[in-house]
């Protein structure tokens, strides 16, 4: 798995290294994706690619459109706040993104499926493309029918703010003039359900994110075991099916020469549409 593959080694960080052993049996994985924009880039293309090594080992991925969480703005990585986006924006983004991940995942497969014919190891790994095992799901279908009182009550609860406010990505905007808001305060909140659910309701066991999503997975399993533990008490004999994991993995961020993040932040970001960034300037990077 990634952990361990050669050209990840150095760089992937695991929140548990029992991955590797729950990894030995079918899991379900997701990363996720916030439409901001009307395509994918570079750095979301990493996290893809992770998920498609996953997929063609045979384990179930999501790949989990932020229809909620994208009109929030994940304050990681950012020194000021994010455009907030209309309705009608946010479900083009979407719609353009859900259909390059599935082309993505539809194209992996395939290649995945040569290459391993051209080496005689197509026993080893399940190249099937068996679209049952590619998930593109949307959170705004549990987050938008969700209230305030909901959100406060069912998962402010069992989120702690010390906690919150260490994050890096809090604590780089508390220092400077602009701050941070109220709405990507709460971002944390919202991602953190987002494991939850998918946990809960999926059997998903894994999150994938780039390497400043470690604050926000980490939160993610913090809840997890806290609605474990609220479930384990509230009726013991129920307790949750499969507990093994959740576990995290996040990748290293791909940079520029001088170090800088690629991605929308930083406002270098290399698309992967060709109205937005050219074959020319995309193999110039």
């Amino acid at each position: 798995m990634l952990c361990w593959r050669a050209s990840y080694s150095h760089h992937a960080r695991c929140v548990s290294e029992k991955l590797e052993q729950a990894s030995e049996r079918p899991l379900v994985v997701y990363a996720g994706i916030d439409p901001t924009a009307p395509s994918i880039h570079l750095g979301n293309l990493v996290i893809l690619q992770s998920l498609l090594h996953f997929h063609i080992h045979g384990h179930t991925t999501i790949a989990l459109m932020g229809g909620a969480t994208g009109a929030i703005g994940d304050p990681s990585g950012r020194s000021t706040e994010r455009r907030m986006l209309d309705e009608n924006e946010l479900a083009h983004n979407i719609e353009s993104i859900e259909a390059q991940v599935r082309l993505f995942f539809e194209r992996g497969a395939r290649l995945a499926r040569k290459r391993l014919a051209e080496q005689q190891q197509q026993q080893q790994l399940d190249v099937a493309g068996d679209e049952a095992r590619v998930k593109v799901l949307n959170n705004h279908t549990w987050l938008g029918a969700m209230s305030a009182l909901t959100l406060l009550g069912h998962v402010g609860r069992h989120m702690r703010v010390g906690s919150m406010l260490a994050r890096d990505s809090v604590k780089s905007r508390l220092n400077t003039s602009q701050g941070i808001s109220f709405t990507e305060f709460s971002y944390q909140l919202l991602q953190s359900y987002d494991f939850w659910h998918l946990f809960r309701h999926y059997n998903c066991r894994v999150q994938i994110g780039g390497s400043d999503q470690w604050g926000n997975i980490t939160a993610g399993i913090d809840y997890i075991h806290r609605m474990q533990q609220a479930s384990a008490t509230a009726k013991p004999e129920a307790g949750i099916a499969g507990t093994s994991g959740p576990f995290g993995l996040t990748i290293p961020l791909l940079t520029t020469a001088n170090g800088q993040k690629f991605g929308k932040s930083a406002g270098n970001a290399v698309w992967l549409n060709e109205k937005m960034t050219s074959y020319f300037d995309f193999y110039q990077v």
